[in-house]
């Protein structure tokens, strides 16, 4: 099966030229898009949280995911390389048109990739090293590092509180609640500990 990705910017003509060349190239090369993937630039979203990560996730071995360029699918060379790697890995056929680069099991595609991943690990060593010595800095400045003994860090769980505990006054299994908030039974059981949800359930759960 063959797949359409764009990332695209609140301007008009960005996704269309997107849109265009990813339609030329599947209708001069005969192939039939059986799905077309469009997210809006979005500087906060995790890579787990956004639609090409999803994608990436269906795709299966033998697929093919057609992009306009490259440095569409992710934000940083890191991003891009954890994708295609992962892709190229499942077997999944990447095309950047604007390169006309194939990505898969040949040389130029290893060499590539080889390329991105020094570059991610470069990208990675310079976000390091600015993050120590900002806190280097702030710790000089006399800022007190790390959160306040005996608070709480924040849990993606936080924000499934309401949904959590009305599952477990349903009397829905752990192992449920586990499969439905997405998470191990160890962190569901170590965010019920710390957030001391039984005491504010009245007559207990489901174990």
């Amino acid at each position: 099966m063959v797949y359409g990705y764009m990332r695209v910017s609140t301007i008009k003509q960005d996704a269309e030229s997107q849109k265009g060349k990813i339609l030329e190239y599947a209708h001069n090369n005969k192939m039939i898009i059986e799905k077309m993937e469009s997210e809006t630039i979005s500087s906060r979203a995790k890579l787990e949280d956004r639609a090409i990560y999803k994608l990436s996730q269906e795709l299966k071995s033998g697929d093919t995911l057609l992009i306009a360029e490259l440095s569409r699918i992710g934000r940083s060379m890191t991003e891009v390389f954890i994708l295609v790697d992962m892709l190229v890995n499942k077997k999944v056929k990447v095309i950047d048109i604007s390169k006309k680069i194939e990505f898969g099991n040949n040389i130029q595609s290893k060499a590539i990739l080889s390329a991105l991943s020094l570059s991610a690990e470069i990208e990675r060593d310079l976000i390091s090293d600015r993050t120590k010595r900002g806190l280097a800095q702030a710790k000089a400045n006399g800022k007190t590092l790390g959160r306040k003994k005996g608070s709480l860090g924040k849990s993606k769980l936080d924000s499934k509180r309401g949904e959590i505990v009305d599952l477990l006054k349903r009397g829905v299994s752990k192992a449920s609640i586990c499969k439905i908030v997405e998470v191990s039974r160890t962190g569901l059981d170590h965010w019920i500990k710390t957030r001391k949800i039984k005491a504010q359930i009245k007559g207990g759960y489901i174990l």
